[in-house]
């Protein structure tokens, strides 16, 4: 009898072992930090910019190796401020596709896995030329990026650009002449007209802080690009070494009968 709770006692102190060891794998640390990086914090009305995707501190193991070869994210801004996005891939990463309905894009890297840091992707955007906001945001959530095994969930990305709501010096007006605006076109002093246009132009920023983002994924039908990527695995090492444990703890009991003539 008290060998047979012995045994027990063995056994359980395994399935214990082989369930912190499963734990660990899945928990080892996978990490990647995901960022937006403008090319400029500053752009005029009508321009384009270009922001990158940027990935960091990659690890992500499996039974191949470390790193990842996809990337999923759901892109949203500002459609006040901007329009004509378009995704290209960067560094060996192919954009699969990206639904401009619903904001989900798709990057695979052409390699087999990678753990480097660097841009990915870079997004381009076209400042709206009647926007009368003075700043807008661009974000990536419900990011993904896995291998064939493991899957890591990153934190969201935001960036903010500022617009440039100055109009540009036409050449009809004489800079310094004028208090408020400068003389009119027809060169005589216009102290109050000009003191209008100032304040107008500041009303226009004022009016424009309220940001509106374009919350993709309301649309409703259509999500041609709302792909899955591999599911979260545990690495085969884990699963090797617990079944190693277990078959050596059957092992051991069978010589213990034999040996101790238990029936």
């Amino acid at each position: 009898m008290k060998s047979v709770k012995r045994f027990s006692l063995m056994v359980t102190l395994m399935i214990v072992t082989l369930a912190m060891l499963i734990g660990s794998a899945i928990a080892a640390g996978e990490t990647m930090d995901v960022s937006l990086v403008p090319a400029q914090t500053k752009v005029e009305k009508g321009k384009e910019v270009t922001v990158s995707v940027n990935i960091a501190n990659v690890n992500v193991p499996s039974s191949t190796g470390d790193g990842v070869n996809a990337f999923k994210a759901t892109l949203t801004y500002d459609t006040d401020v901007f329009e004509s996005v378009t995704i290209d891939g960067a560094n060996d990463w192919v954009k699969q596709t990206y639904n401009t309905a619903n904001g989900i894009f798709i990057l695979t890297y052409s390699n087999l896995l990678t753990e480097k840091s660097g841009t990915i992707a870079k997004l381009t955007f076209k400042v709206k030329e009647d926007t009368t906001k003075a700043t807008g945001s661009i974000s990536l959530t419900n990011i993904e990026s896995s291998n064939t095994e493991t899957k890591v969930t990153p934190a969201n990305a935001t960036t903010t650009l500022n617009i440039n709501q100055t109009t540009p010096d036409d050449g009809n007006n004489t800079s310094g002449n004028n208090t408020a605006g400068g003389n009119n076109s027809t060169g005589n002093q216009n102290t109050t007209g000009g003191q209008n246009q100032v304040t107008n132009s500041t009303g226009n920023q004022s009016s424009g802080g309220q940001a509106t983002t374009n919350q993709a994924g309301n649309s409703a039908g259509v999500n041609t690009a709302n792909k899955n990527l591999p599911k979260t695995g545990i690495g085969q090492w884990s699963i090797v070494v617990g079944l190693i444990i277990i078959i050596v703890a059957i092992v051991s009991y069978l010589k213990y009968r034999k040996y101790n003539g238990i029936k």
